[in-house]
């Protein structure tokens, strides 16, 4: 499974079939690449980067190829483990990504309640000097 496509997809609310008319994709291409089965060309990868404001390079992986062997923490993992654990090292990198988004949202939000709320009191304070 490509994490990054699900989470990203996720995040917007979208659904499969929206996000592969957005690609121009036909819904059989995308949800293979979702599912990690078809890699994403760079091409494809500068269309999601757009999508959903995010460096290529993140959808760029290649997935099949996650489950080699690797060495960590004084351990060898193979096959499966190694892509248990590659996919959690990809999912924790997408889901700092969407918090740091997300909370860059949220101060955005707050910074604009502010001052609507400012505004708003200057005009409760003209329409109280007029009466």
């Amino acid at each position: 499974m490509n994490s990054s496509l699900y989470f990203f997809r996720s995040f917007v609310n979208k659904t499969q079939f929206e996000i592969a008319d957005e690609l121009s994709l036909t819904y059989d291409e995308y949800e293979a690449m979702e599912a990690g089965v078809e890699n994403i060309d760079e091409a494809i990868a500068e269309k999601l980067s757009r999508l959903y404001n995010a460096p290529p390079a993140i959808f760029l992986q290649d997935t099949r190829s996650q489950a080699g062997s690797f060495n960590y923490s004084h351990n060898t993992f193979n096959g499966s483990n190694a892509y248990v654990h590659n996919m959690y090292q990809q999912d924790m990198r997408v889901i700092q990504m969407l918090t740091a988004a997300k909370d860059e949202e949220i101060q955005l939000l707050k910074e604009e309640i502010s001052r609507l709320r400012q505004q708003n009191n200057q005009l409760v304070g003209r329409l109280i000097g007029k009466g």
